[in-house]
């Protein structure tokens, strides 16, 4: 309750983010067919995070809580799945796995953020757990108890796309997995059980599929599989950088092999790690789309329990050892939340000082459209969208933020020099900048 306190209290404080304002645009329409119509041009997007945040918006208006509200309730659910999960296992102490759970960077964002993540690895929490309930009960599972799990996997890829890759990582360990196989009854029920958690899914991205690659290709993402960016995505799967994913990793491989897990549990969790990490680069390699690390955050449900299991393990050998890195995952997490809460990037704010151009007679002019539109200003000041600027004006506001590439920005500036204008003031909040250019005259 005390750490839902704290979530809440950072939700109310920190600024909308950029792609939670762009989800609020999609969901802030009177009708519901605005949301699909956004859900068509947002890459990967699936409904059920859009729906419940327009009913919500609906309700209560726009706002930072109420856009926030299910990450929150998901977090508040997620954290004794977790505990959960570590008791399946066989952990002496499961507290510990949501206790890891509540302060990795990655899960804490997205805790306190109106996206989808949260919701959808709360949704595969609770189907492993669901999963490990099953293969842990020797007789054959129930038709509603089958029921139930499949619904839980499908909601995960419904609220979350690339939630997707832990349903594939169930249906490998159902396939692979020795105890499983013995039993050939229990393996096609549960195999039955996946394969209908699929059908929606499936069908929601063939039918979007063209869509969205129309929007890929029209909004100029590309997959980059460079080392830089495929290191950069391992580096931050935890969110915490090379400290916490480093000693996130050591311990999961650590209680993978030496810690006393049970073995058909273990095996479960170590393939969910590994198919959600490679399955979302694999994903976004085939759909030409950005690699990002947030898509891989469903590893986290393998590695956190894993981990937590070598951590018990390492304290019975060494003591010193196992508090010191713990307590330096700890520090570093929490660090690292820190510096989420007091994000840098408050878009009100610098709507602020766009509307203060325009009502000093400037039009204004974004130098990316793709990385700073004008509709995250707008979101805040309706009647921003009415300055933009056009080829004859000579009174214009540059606007650029910190997602604008510099070449973008040194373009746009350089347009409008080749026109005769020139600076004749600067002003930055909360991440944008806004240089005024004047004829001179």
């Amino acid at each position: 309750m005390i750490w839902c306190a704290v979530l809440v209290a950072c939700a109310v404080f920190r600024p909308l983010q950029m792609d939670e304002i762009f989800q609020l645009i999609g969901v802030r329409g009177p009708h519901l067919g605005s949301v699909f119509a956004w859900l068509r041009v947002n890459p990967a997007s699936v409904p059920a995070s859009y729906l419940l945040e327009w009913a919500m918006v609906r309700a209560a208006g726009a706002s930072n809580l109420v856009a926030r509200v299910p990450s929150i309730a998901a977090w508040a659910l997620m954290a004794p799945a977790m505990a959960r999960i570590g008791a399946r296992i066989g952990l002496r102490k499961p507290e510990t796995a949501a206790v890891l759970a509540a302060v990795t960077p990655m899960l804490f964002r997205y805790a306190i953020e109106g996206r989808p993540y949260m919701a959808a690895f709360c949704f595969t929490a609770f189907a492993t757990l669901a999963l490990l309930a099953i293969i842990g009960n020797p007789g054959k599972p129930g038709t509603g108890t089958l029921c139930v799990y499949a619904a839980l996997l499908a909601a995960g890829p419904m609220t979350q796309g690339t939630a997707v890759t832990v349903t594939l990582a169930h249906a490998l360990f159902v396939i692979t997995d020795g105890s499983i196989r013995r039993d050939r009854g229990r393996q096609w029920r549960l195999v039955t059980a996946i394969v209908a958690s699929l059908v929606l899914p499936v069908a929601w991205s063939l039918t979007m599929r063209q869509a969205w690659a129309a929007a890929i290709t029209n909004n100029g993402y590309a997959f980059d599989g460079s080392f830089r960016a495929l290191f950069g995505f391992f580096k931050d799967i935890t969110g915490g950088g090379v400290v916490c994913t480093g000693l996130l990793l050591a311990g999961a491989v650590f209680g993978y092999s030496k810690a006393e897990v049970h073995g058909t549990a273990k095996h479960l969790l170590g393939i969910i790690a590994t198919v959600a990490f490679a399955g979302a680069i694999a994903s976004d390699a085939a759909a030409g789309y950005f690699i990002s690390p947030r898509q891989a955050i469903y590893c986290l449900c393998g590695l956190i329990p894993l981990a937590a299991a070598g951590w018990e393990r390492m304290r019975i050998a060494q003591a010193h050892t196992a508090w010191l890195a713990l307590s330096l995952f700890v520090a570093v997490a929490v660090g690292r939340d820190v510096s989420v809460v007091r994000s840098k990037e408050n878009w009100k704010a610098a709507s602020e000082i766009v509307a203060r151009a325009v009502t000093q007679g400037f039009c204004v002019q974004p130098a990316s459209d793709l990385n700073a539109p004008l509709d995250l200003y707008s979101f805040f000041n309706g009647s921003l969208a009415s300055h933009r600027c056009t080829v004859h004006d000579n009174r214009v506001g540059l606007i650029y933020s910190t997602y604008t590439p510099q070449a973008d920005r040194d373009a746009a500036a350089s347009a409008l020099r080749k026109r005769g204008l020139a600076v004749e003031a600067t002003e930055s909040a909360g991440g944008t900048t806004v240089e005024r250019f004047t004829s001179g005259h």
